[in-house]
């Protein structure tokens, strides 16, 4: 795990500009550095080291390889030279190696960034079909005159890119990229509808213009000399692309597919995908939180070894937010070394403060919060943790799932009825009808009835799944980011493909954006901002092929959330355990307002520096503010998302 830079710029003249950019990924790699720069071709790469796999010198990168066919290969015929800046790990490296070693290639190191530098030799760009794992890295080949970027399938590992004129610059954070000497930080206007909406920024826009994420399983090859319009984008892999949906291959499956049989394959599949997260040269630890997702990682790991796994899991003294007795007693079961830390005040106010350096770009997401200071606790044990991240996205563990599909079976006539008359028939009548329709909605405990009413009102009004499912996923509603912004913009980014089952259209939604654009930009900047590795077991391109390959009526069985990880899990711990509910890794961020509100709204919501902003309408977020400090609800995952937005303009845009 590393953090990389690289491009092509006629403003790049020497090795000391590109330090000034490395240095913003230091927390990514402090193990090391190191510069390759290209004068004749104005190309340049950088790398920042973690130290995981092959902790001697020979994996130091960036790597470079000049080489000449040995006798026998089948290496390209003539004698070719690549550079390579690499990020992640590729799991199955070893098998890929005895691979090539059988077609003549010679290894100085042990490390995985040769042998995906020596695969690329071989196969070109669809060497990335081989890989097992998750990366994402630039490779500046020489022969071709080509820059080369790749990105994971699930997008686990991060990847910006900038161009301007001749210049083209990629790096594994915004921050990098800042250091640029010809880059100018302008907010895109296009998508700040978008972050309000859904709490980030979905790929492949970012907050600035002209710089953008290579989206999950892409291939980008930049020719040189650079221009905008001479680059490449090539889509390698897609999750929908499994989905089965002919009839013959149905039924085929259905004769082929019993309980029994599913459990044990999905069992199989996932014990080694769970094991290749355990190769590495330093120790390996478990982000424990109590739910079925990191349960399962951490019993399967804990079964087939031969020694206590380590497991992590931090806890809140509001009982709404604590899973920390749930994973205790999981952790006591399994016979795990188990660490538990219990988040005060002060700790939680440690990672408010340096969210927008964490984040270098608007982010709502409150779980990064503890995410920071559970990797923080982590790192002093173990330099990688797997955490449970992709479960909820592969295995339809997501409660909007389930209400979806209950309100599009509703009789036409509920869907017509505007729920808005609850709010003027009183609060026992709106309660009794709340307590019809609560088992419907999931939403968060500490949103009040008018809220939950509100939201499910909304709901009902979606004319389609795209309404509905984009309704579902919001915060800010259109009325209120137009109210905030002037405009409403385009927010929604769900398109309806007709081709697929309706759960299977969110399905896919929520990998290639909130997955991508939220989860796992909060698991990954949290955790490396403590130079810790996390790795997502469940991301691995063999359990969705597999699983999505299943018939619809076996794959959601019983419309139950992760109905098939928990069979699996029975195996391993009693059902009373496996029973938790899990809540979610939510900071207290209610109580963070009700505690900070004065200062909060005095920094980052006076007049003055929104004014000054030019973004906002002053006159709707002064109507907030009057709204909270008379004691009027407003849902505090929205106010969160504004206060970020405005810690991240104050660090990143002054």
């Amino acid at each position: 795990m590393c953090g990389i830079l690289g491009g092509t710029s006629l403003k790049i003249k020497n090795e000391k500009e590109i330090s000034l950019m490395l240095g913003a990924l230091k927390h990514r790699g402090p193990d090391g550095s190191g510069i390759f720069l290209d004068k004749k071709n104005r190309v340049f790469l950088g790398h920042q080291r973690l130290s995981i796999i092959d902790l001697s010198d020979k994996a130091k990168q960036p790597m470079r390889i000049i080489t000449n066919p040995p006798a026998g290969g089948s290496v390209a015929k003539n004698k070719q030279e690549c550079v390579i800046t690499f990020n992640g790990e590729i799991y199955n490296y070893k098998e890929i190696k005895k691979e090539l070693e059988e077609k003549g290639y010679k290894f100085k190191s042990d490390s995985d960034t040769e042998v995906v530098l020596n695969s690329y030799l071989e196969w070109g760009t669809k060497c990335v079909e081989k890989f097992r794992g998750m990366f994402a890295f630039g490779i500046w080949d020489d022969n071709k005159k080509k820059l080369i970027l790749m990105r994971d399938r699930f997008g686990v590992k991060p990847l910006y890119y900038y161009f301007g004129g001749s210049d083209f610059i990629f790096a594994s954070e915004l921050k990098a990229i800042c250091k640029f000497p010809g880059f100018h930080k302008e907010i895109n206007p296009e998508v700040l509808p978008l972050y309000f909406h859904f709490g980030y920024i979905p790929d492949p826009y970012t907050i600035f213009k002209n710089v953008f994420r290579l989206e999950a399983g892409m291939i980008m090859e930049i020719p040189l000399p650079f221009n905008s319009f001479n680059f490449k984008k090539e889509k390698y892999w897609t999750p929908e692309f499994y989905f089965n949906k002919t009839q013959a291959n149905i039924d085929e499956n259905l004769r082929e597919y019993s309980e029994e049989k599913i459990v044990n394959d999905l069992e199989k599949i996932l014990k080694e995908s769970f094991e290749y997260r355990m190769v590495a040269d330093v120790d390996v630890g478990v982000f424990l939180s109590g739910g079925v997702d990191s349960s399962l990682v951490a019993a399967l790991l804990q079964k087939n070894s031969s020694k206590k796994i380590k497991t992590f899991t931090v806890g809140f003294e509001d009982e709404k937010y604590n899973e920390a007795p749930a994973a205790k007693k999981i952790a006591e079961f399994l016979g795990t070394e188990h660490h538990e830390y219990y988040l005060s005040s002060d700790d939680l106010r440690e990672a408010f403060e340096q969210y927008a350096e964490i984040f270098d770009e608007p982010f709502g997401g409150s779980s990064g919060l503890p995410t920071y200071l559970l990797a923080k606790k982590a790192r002093e044990e173990v330099k990688v943790a797997l955490s449970g991240d992709g479960g909820d996205e592969l295995f339809f563990g997501y409660d909007k799932y389930q209400a979806i599909n209950k309100i599009i079976n509703f009789p036409s006539i509920i869907n017509s009825f505007n729920l808005k008359i609850l709010n003027i028939l009183g609060p026992k009548a709106a309660s009794n009808i709340y307590n019809i329709f609560s088992k419907i909605l999931p939403l968060p405990k500490y949103s009040n009835l008018r809220e939950k009413l509100s939201k499910l009102s909304n709901l009902l009004k979606g004319k389609n799944l795209s309404e509905m499912f984009d309704l579902a996923s919001s915060y800010w509603q259109n009325e209120e980011i137009y109210d905030l912004l002037g405009n409403s913009g385009r927010t929604n980014v769900f398109h309806q493909n007709y081709d697929l089952d309706f759960k299977e259209q969110m399905q896919v939604w929520d990998i290639k954006n909130y997955l991508s654009g939220d989860i796992l930009v909060k698991t990954d900047r949290a955790t490396m901002a403590q130079g810790l590795e996390a790795r997502e077991p469940y991301l691995d391109y063999h359990i969705w092929e597999y699983f999505s390959k299943i018939p619809n009526n076996l794959r959601y069985k019983k419309n139950s959330s992760k109905y098939w990880l928990k069979q699996v899990l029975y195996k391993y711990l009693p059902e009373k355990l496996v029973g938790h509910q899990k809540f979610g890794f939510q900071a207290p961020i209610a109580e963070i307002f009700n505690n900070s509100w004065g200062d909060l709204s005095e920094k980052y919501l006076n007049e003055d520096f929104i004014k000054k902003q030019g973004i906002f309408n002053y006159q709707f977020i002064e109507s907030l503010k009057k709204k909270r400090e008379t004691g009027q609800y407003i849902n505090p995952d929205k106010l969160w998302i504004l206060v970020a937005f405005q810690m991240w303009y104050e660090k990143w845009m002054n």
